[in-house]
């Protein structure tokens, strides 16, 4: 323990570099067949972290605690490709995203521990998390497919149609009884 005037107090101070070298390979469909696509990304993120104990008393502690983390999101959702299911009417076109952020965001602890007996404490614990960046699923549902807002590439776009009129207007009209859903996992911003 080390001394910081009159109170003993510990702790740790951290630094963590990653670098992070993506490449993605996935399959979609174009007119019909398979191809394979490939998508390259890099890129790095410096996190700090901290950690202090001060004995305020022979039974009590306190602890503070800040960090900046990232999360990677999970492999399947960076992939390049799309998959379209079709059931009845009903056309589902699920698609990933290379570009995906990890989720990164800022932590900080504050807490107070008394040890009123042997074995015992009581604890009161607070924290913030500042969530700058994370990965979310996305479903757009009776979604009508005209310049791909949301990113859909053409060629999944033209297999969500179910048929070529509709999708060389790159426009998919259904009738009323006819679903089309796009699910795909895109980036937030803080909450």
């Amino acid at each position: 323990m080390r001394r910081s005037g009159a109170t003993p107090c510990a702790g740790n101070v951290g630094l963590r570099y990653v670098e992070t070298s993506q490449n993605s390979v996935g399959y979609t469909f174009v007119t019909g067949g398979p191809v394979l696509i490939t998508a390259k990304r890099d890129y790095s993120d410096t996190l700090p972290s901290f950690n202090l104990a001060f004995d305020l008393a022979n039974d009590l502690v306190l602890r503070a605690g800040a960090a900046k983390v990232m999360s990677r999101p999970a492999l399947g959702t960076l992939t390049p490709g799309g998959t379209v299911n079709v059931s009845g009417n009903n056309r589902v076109a699920t698609l990933g995203n290379p570009n995906i952020d990890p989720t990164r965001a800022k932590n900080y602890d504050l807490g107070l521990e008394w040890y009123f007996a042997p074995e015992s404490m009581l604890a009161l614990a607070l924290f913030y998390k500042d969530i700058e960046s994370r990965p979310q699923g996305l479903t757009v549902t009776n979604q009508v497919f005209t310049g791909n807002p949301f990113g859909i590439p053409d060629n999944v776009a033209v297999a969500a149609c179910g048929t070529l009129p509709n999708c060389a207007r790159r426009t998919c009209r259904s009738g009323p009884s006819t679903r089309r859903s796009t699910a795909r996992a895109v980036n937030l911003k803080g909450f």
